[in-house]
């Protein structure tokens, strides 16, 4: 009996590493550890207006069987976690994923998780600045 139970365990810390190692190396197509949620993004070919989209969920696959809004969550990454439960690491995770995306404009969002207003009271950085739009070429006098 020991050894099964002893077995079960080291596979769940086998399994946690694996997650772990997949979350901090940018993403992955799996679900969170158990007890995990995540906030995941949808690539631009998966969504209507050719843009990433940021979410969360405690339960990715679940959540994946729903594409009522236009988002095929099937291809989703995993792209970071929280604990489930953790509201405020739910949003400031989704908000700070939805900013280093570039912001609403760039994303397939159409809301802020966080009030912008809230952003440095929550610890969330802002977008990047966007780099500055080239001026087209100046004619020539004639």
């Amino acid at each position: 009996m020991f050894g099964i139970v002893a077995t079960i365990v080291g596979a769940k810390a086998i399994s946690d590493t694996i997650h772990a190692a997949q979350n901090q190396s940018g993403g992955s197509k799996t679900s969170p550890a158990v007890g995990q949620g995540c906030i995941y993004c949808v690539p631009g070919d998966k969504t209507s207006s050719g843009k990433d989209y940021i979410g969360s969920t405690d339960d990715l696959d679940r959540r994946s069987k729903d594409s009522s809004d236009g988002r095929d969550r099937r291809g989703a990454d995993v792209i970071n976690t929280y604990p489930v439960g953790d509201r405020e690491e739910r949003r400031k995770k989704e908000q700070q994923a939805i900013n280093d995306k570039g912001g609403l404009s760039e994303t397939d969002n159409r809301r802020n998780e966080i009030r912008e207003t809230k952003w440095g009271e929550k610890g969330v950085a802002p977008p990047p600045p966007k780099p500055p739009e080239p001026k087209p070429p100046e004619r020539g006098r004639n």
